[in-house]
């Protein structure tokens, strides 16, 4: 045996330069002096020599290492290296001179005169690390460590690192407290382990991004690894992370090289077949490989830390790691192509034997066996359009031949409603006419009554694409004519058409105005829907009241309404990727109109990712639009700017109403905040919308921030230039607006309208009538806590408001909010991290406040105008500036607005 290989067998491995310290792990290997045994036992690549090398660099106790290999499972060799790891403890024992005499009795005259030799030899406790034990295939040195740990020495302490349990009496050491462990669920990589990992890497993420990796890799360390050394030439981390599969080629070589070369013949095949299932249970395992001992090698598997985990107490189901299960499907597809059918046949069969169908639709449709998948699709047909999976329902429908959808009255529904979500035109009527001749076409009873039922389908169809085309009184004449064809006995299509028609008489109410009969009928229907187990319509209503609420200005009602469709999400495993989008893309323009804007920011992520993965211009647009207000509210330009070129190049309409206009609405924001009037006015004359516009009815949402914009311009413009022309036509504009939402109690419209008509008064000098309009918009906004409509204003608002809180007593509180998000609103950056650090104190006062400024100030704080403050303090309005100028110079501010900000964070107020 050469020196430099022992030696190096003995000597502790170095820490990788991109080790992250995991100090929870290393208190619980500290605790190794109070047990004979500590397994730590995973998977490949999961931390487990990089963890016990940074405990032995960090303890105090004495520790020995031995790294085993394969060569080391003859019990002769392993004692000798055994004997060679005690010596660097100090402890020099006769092992070579006991093996020469008992070549053949290891236990009785071998092991117990060196168990003796330790415990005489041994004054403190030590450990004696054996890494990669997995690597031992001898029966004779498994009994040797059995034998050892059975009579350890109290001081002395064994830690295993291993890719698999040995076979030793766990169970029976575990419930005698005799054994400490750490497994691959405490060895899995936490959010910020992941996140210092990366940065040691240089490689920083987006949270959304770190999210992902983290779900992609299971907290897996090797993967992590893998993964991020191949995100340095990527990028695009995003678009790389939603395309990782398990036969990326580094994660391909891992597996190949590392796990599966290094498995018996026998186990590479069962990983490699078994490798189809989502699930795997003993039944279906023997069916799929025609075995029956399956139950046998899957708790070798968990045993030996093969990447599998139990999914149940019970140990009878049990799934793969992602990656190691994509990992291995490539494998199988390369070595055994014509296999993977019949495999996905086998389970579809067995599937269907146990009930349960969905699966077994899924796997004929990976085996490509269209006989049995066609009846199984058409049993989910109704299921997965009640509940919007639509993208499911598409990859099934996709892989069937084109002919045997169209002899199939159940599957031609489903195209129809896959047609009318991917927005494509002649659906309805196209699916009509293959009903009509396929009716037809059959004369036998049976074929003709089913050709007749999904005609009842088809009408469930086209009522929503009515209602969501605005056309209600079309909805409600075809909800009334298919309850017409129901016959009596089918009380469950009977229920189903009624809450059709129900939800159709809502939309007409709607459109009638009759909003408070709509909120009763709309809530109905998304309770009584979501109990009967169909969403889609729970969805509709929903979202039906979404916009009701927006308009009223129902602020809090439409925060519970949201949540209420979070829940839903999740109580019926929802993933339909559009409507997530919207969801908490509104949510967070709820939130950013609170002036929650980290919470908004949060609530944006989902959002976004949903947008993308949707693919869905419109709705992508919408989050940026979310995003690119947020910017603006922070005043973080760079970010902002770089949205708006985002929001420009993906507008793709011309039509003002459409969504697309979001670009055009982006841009005059960013003009106005940048005070370039004449390039937003000249902007808005080519949007079609004029301040007098004939109306006669209340604009839709997109249509209505158009005009909002337009009066925006006009009077920032009439201010600026002081003129009156174009204050006087955004009046015009205002006016002709207001009562066209009063007659229907859209609140939210009103309080706009009124804020703005305040700005139009104020630039053109009339004072109180500002204020009586901004007092009416106030007692409207306060109940229900519009925070950014006001802020977003800036310092024309700011000072009607601290005018207006004279006048307002009641009102203080809430104006003193409002005046609070404009200073947020138009502080810089680092004024902004100041104040939400609570440890950062502000500068002290440049020079004390007399009695007399301090009485200046508390009425400046309330809005007091000069002549207010120096009528109440009885002193003149020339004195009243010399006091107001004195405090703007001791608080270092430039204005009242900053004053009032100051003041507070000094708490002179």
């Amino acid at each position: 045996m050469k020196e430099t290989l022992l030696t190096t067998k003995l000597l502790v491995p170095r820490l990788p330069v991109q080790h992250i310290p995991r100090q929870h792990l290393i208190a619980h290997l500290e605790s190794c002096k109070l047990f004979p045994l500590t397994l730590v036992s995973a998977p490949a690549g999961s931390g487990k020599t990089t963890l016990l090398v940074e405990w032995v660099r960090r303890t105090s106790m004495p520790v020995s290492w031995l790294s085993l290999e394969t060569g080391d499972s003859d019990f002769t060799r392993f004692l000798t290296y055994l004997g060679a790891s005690l010596r660097t403890l100090g402890i020099h024992l006769s092992i070579e001179e006991l093996l020469s005499s008992n070549p053949t009795s290891p236990q009785e005259r071998v092991l117990i005169p060196l168990i003796n030799d330790l415990d005489a030899s041994l004054s403190t406790d030590v450990a004696l690390v054996l890494d990669d034990y997995h690597l031992i295939e001898s029966e004779a040195v498994h009994l040797i460590l059995l034998f050892l740990l059975e009579h350890l020495p109290q001081r002395l302490h064994l830690i295993l690192g291993t890719r698999s349990d040995p076979p030793l009496p766990l169970v029976r050491w575990r419930a005698r407290g005799f054994l400490s462990e750490i497994r691959a669920q405490a060895l899995r990589f936490t959010s910020p382990e992941i996140q210092s990992f990366l940065h040691r890497m240089q490689l920083e993420l987006a949270p959304a991004t770190l999210r992902h990796l983290e779900e992609r890799t299971e907290g897996w360390a090797a993967g992590i690894q893998l993964v991020a050394l191949a995100l340095r030439h990527h990028h695009d981390h995003d678009t790389f992370l939603r395309q990782l599969r398990g036969s990326s080629h580094f994660l391909l070589e891992y597996v190949h090289e590392e796990i599966l070369a290094n498995l018996p013949q026998e186990v590479r095949t069962f990983l490699l077949r078994t490798s189809i299932l989502e699930r795997m249970t003993a039944s279906l395992c023997d069916t799929l490989l025609e075995r029956t001992d399956s139950q046998t090698m899957l708790k070798y598997l968990r045993q030996a830390n093969l990447f599998v985990s139990a999914l149940d107490e019970t140990g009878e189901w049990y799934c793969y790691h992602g990656l190691f299960a994509e990992g291995l499907r490539y494998h199988l597809s390369q070595q055994e192509p014509d296999l993977v059918s019949t495999l996905c046949h086998r389970a579809s069969i067995w599937y269907e034997e146990h009930g349960m169908l969905f699966e077994a639709c899924e796997y004929a449709v990976q085996a490509k066996d269209v006989p049995r998948a066609i009846p199984l699709i058409e049993h989910h047909v109704r299921y997965l359009i009640g509940h919007l999976e639509f993208s499911l329902l598409h990859r099934w429908l996709s892989q069937l031949p084109r002919e045997s959808i169209t002899h199939r009255p159940l599957l031609v529904v489903a195209s129809a409603w896959l047609l009318f979500i991917q927005g494509q035109g002649g659906y309805r009527e196209q699916s009509i006419t293959q009903l009509q001749e396929g009716g037809q076409g059959h004369v036998e009873p049976l074929d003709h009554a089913e050709w007749a039922e999904a005609q009842v389908d088809l009408h469930f169809f086209s009522v929503i694409q009515a209602l969501l085309t605005h056309k209600s009184s079309q909805a409600v004449a075809l909800a009334q004519r298919t309850l017409e064809l129901l016959p009596a006995y089918r009380e469950d299509l009977r229920h189903l058409g009624s809450l059709y028609l129900r939800l159709a008489e809502c939309a007409h109410q709607l459109r009638a105005g009759d909003f408070a009969a709509a909120e009763r009928g709309l809530i109905e229907v998304s309770t009584q829907t979501n109990a009967a187990d169909y969403p889609l319509l729970s969805v509709l209503a929903m979202t039906d009241l979404a916009e009701l609420y927006e308009a009223q200005g129902a602020l809090p009602k439409l925060a519970r309404l949201y949540q209420q469709l979070f829940q839903l999400f999740r109580s019926k495993n929802l993933a339909l990727p559009e409507l997530i989008a919207w969801a908490y893309m509104k949510y967070a323009e709820l939130l950013l109109e609170w002036n929650q804007v980290d919470a908004s920011e949060e609530a944006l992520k989902p959002a976004l990712a949903a947008s993308q993965q949707s693919q869905t211009n419109a709705l992508m647009l919408s989050c940026r639009f979310v995003q690119f207000r947020m910017c603006l509210a922070r005043r973080r330009e760079a970010d902002a700017l770089t949205l708006l070129h985002e929001l420009e190049t993906g507008d793709e309409s011309t039509e003002p109403g459409a969504t697309g206009g979001i670009g055009m609405l982006a841009r005059i924001r960013w003009l106005l905040h940048q005070g370039k009037l004449d390039e937003a006015q000249a902007r808005l004359q080519t949007s079609g919308v004029g301040y007098d516009d004939p109306l006669k009815e209340p604009p839709g949402a997109q249509l209505f921030m158009l005009y909002m914009s337009l009066a925006r311009v006009l009077i920032a413009h009439g201010r600026s230039f002081s003129q009156h022309l174009p204050i006087k036509q955004a009046l015009t504009l205002l006016d002709r607006l207001y009562p066209l939402y009063e007659q229907v109690g859209f609140a939210g419209r009103i309080i706009e309208i009124l804020l703005l008509k305040s700005l139009a008064f104020s630039a053109q000098g009339e004072t109180q009538a500002a204020l009586s309009q901004l007092s009416h918009a106030l007692s409207l906004a306060e109940p229900d806590g519009f925070v950014r409509l006001f802020a977003d204003e800036g310092e024309p608002m700011a000072r009607l408001l601290m005018r207006l809180a004279v006048q307002k007593p009641g009102s203080a509180s809430y104006i003193r909010t409002l005046l609070d998000a404009t200073s947020f609103a138009s502080a810089s950056e680092q004024e902004k991290e100041q104040r939400q650090h609570a440890s950062v104190s502000p500068p002290p006062l440049l020079e004390a406040l007399s009695a007399r400024e301090m009485e200046v100030l508390e009425l400046l704080v309330a809005g007091a105008a000069n002549q207010e403050i120096a009528a109440q303090l009885v002193i003149s309005p020339n004195t009243v500036k010399r006091h107001v100028k004195h405090i703007l110079a001791k608080l270092a501010v430039t204005n009242r607005t900053q004053a009032v900000v100051r003041a507070r964070e000094l708490r002179l107020v």
